[in-house]
């Protein structure tokens, strides 16, 4: 009985610790890593007009890599789809312009069995 209490409770443990973290949660978190930065690195007081103007330009900051980073995956996968559409008409083309015009099929009885062989052209 013990054994199961303790393996529950790691368990629990366990998924606690590598629980998805919500966008809320992780808005929390960087703003307070934001705040300690301010805090730390450029010794600025909460509520001060360094701070107030530190935590704006990590904002800003913060808000232009993120942009620059939804620009790029939104190019990339523009590309990507750019190249899977040529690559689809190109196999379309092919298919196309490749299959068979005329079919001739010749049939013979061997015994009790039927041979059809067809050729394409």
């Amino acid at each position: 009985m013990k054994n199961t209490i303790v393996i529950l409770i790691a368990s629990a443990s366990l998924i606690t610790l590598t629980g998805c973290q919500t966008l809320e949660e992780a808005k929390k978190v960087q703003s307070s890593n934001e705040s300690q930065q301010c805090i730390n690195d450029f010794k600025t007081k909460i509520g001060s007009k360094e701070y107030i103007s530190c935590r704006a330009l990590l904002s800003e900051e913060r808000r232009d890599k993120d942009a620059a980073n939804s620009k790029f995956w939104s190019d990339f996968y523009a590309k990507q789809q750019a190249s899977n559409d040529r690559i689809f008409d190109n196999m379309s083309n092919n298919i196309i312009n490749n299959r068979p015009k005329n079919t001739t099929c010749q049939t013979s009885k061997v015994f009790n069995t039927y041979n059809t062989n067809c050729t394409s052209y």
